[in-house]
């Protein structure tokens, strides 16, 4: 990036409280977010700290920081003056909205650790479907990540799903890949561009996942998939050969 004169911008919109993996870089452990010019960390109402919504930009270059205090504030620093020195926004959150996600830091650790463990009980219920390779599950390994939804891969996505939904299950599709995205068409790509991308959004289902869910729940969730597999005869779904 230094040698093509480009900024690195961050997303890390889900990784409040993760870290690079001690595992891989022991003696150099660093924030998500910290890596580039500036990071961005969102608290919208599914993230692991919500706020409703809003989020934080990180930074440690003095001059975005203070272009970003003009950017928040309708362009101008005093909130008690309406002189604008510059052209911005108002991307200013509330203090109630802080007040709540400053309450919620302090449990950050304990939000983690139920995350993780509503993520790793999904992986004991579905143990058997994992290992035939009729569920993938999508894993991060050698990290600390922590988990906003619970991945899956399968096959005939759009009828698993709607079994589920049949059962009062919610679920989600992947995101549209960005080369799909309307918005992005003038750039020329195809549909059938990336199709590892395409391969994951077709067959990508985003199961619940948050600190209210109990066991009983999950379990629940995976004998439901376990039905849809059966009733739909997809055995055999494998990602194992990805699209060079």
């Amino acid at each position: 990036a230094e040698e093509n004169n480009l900024l690195v911008m961050e997303d890390a919109a889900q990784g409040l409280g993760v870290f690079n993996a001690a595992c891989i870089a022991p003696m150099n452990v660093q924030h998500v977010g910290t890596f580039g010019d500036a990071g961005i960390i969102a608290f919208f109402a599914d993230k692991n700290i919500i706020m409703g919504e809003g989020g934080v930009v990180l930074t440690n270059n003095e001059s975005t920081y203070n272009k970003l205090l003009y950017l928040r504030n309708q362009g101008r620093l005093s909130s008690g003056r309406f002189v604008h020195e510059q052209l911005g926004m108002n991307f200013k959150i509330t203090d109630m909205q802080c007040a709540v996600g400053f309450a919620q830091m302090e449990r950050l650790d304990k939000i983690t650790r139920r995350r993780s463990m509503v993520y790793n009980w999904y992986r004991k219920y579905l143990a058997d479907e994992i290992a035939d390779d009729s569920v993938k599950l999508m894993d991060v390994p050698k990290s600390n990540h922590i988990p906003l939804r619970c991945p899956i891969l399968v096959k005939n996505r759009k009828a698993v799903q709607e079994y589920l939904e049949n059962h009062g299950i919610q679920t989600r599709e992947m995101s549209l890949p960005l080369h799909r995205n309307p918005c992005w068409k003038h750039l020329g790509y195809k549909e059938s561009d990336f199709p590892n991308t395409n391969m994951v959004y077709e067959s990508g289902i985003l199961l619940p996942i948050h600190t209210k869910l109990t066991t009983f729940d999950v379990e629940f969730v995976c004998a439901k998939i376990k039905e849809a597999i059966k009733k739909l005869d997809m055995n055999g779904y494998c990602l194992a050969h990805p699209v060079s």
